[in-house]
Order: structure tokens, then sequence, then C-alpha cells
């Protein structure tokens, strides 16, 4: 979880990423059978995202329904 209170920030994730969305489940759901959570609270000032943003509230990601644990699920991403 990542909580940001204004100022002047830069976001960057790596190539395939997105901030405020978890990435595959696949180093842990074989043996928990859990899924990752992620979230990303930008409170204001000016930022900069290395991936799209649109819109003020997303809840992101994906369910691969034949391998669960390369689902991308689930991700919030709150901009004030």
């Amino acid at each position: 979880m990542l909580v940001v209170e204004g100022g002047v920030n830069q976001f960057t994730a790596a190539a395939g990423s997105t901030q405020g969305e978890g990435g595959t489940n696949e180093y842990h759901h074989a043996r928990t059978g859990l899924f990752s959570f992620s979230a990303l609270l930008d409170r204001g000032g000016e930022r900069r995202f290395s991936s799209p943003r649109t819109g003020r509230r997303m809840v992101l990601g994906t369910v691969h329904g034949s391998d669960p644990a390369r689902s991308r699920a689930y991700g919030l991403f709150l901009r004030e």
C-alpha cells in the first residue's frame, strides 16, 4: 500500500506493471490459495505516472480462469 499526501511525485512501475495493481500471484497461490492486493491512495499534489491513469477511482485486476496463480487481482487506485 502506498499513501501519498501531496507534493511533487513521479511514480514509475516496471515494464508490464501498473501503479495500484498487484502483480501475479504465482509466488504464493499454490501454497496459500490467496491473491495479493495493492493500493495507491494519492491525496493531491503534482504527480506523473509511468502508466496511464484516468479518472479518480479505479479497481484494477484480471482473473486468469485456467490458471488462477497468473491472475493480477486486485488493486485500488484512488486520487483526490
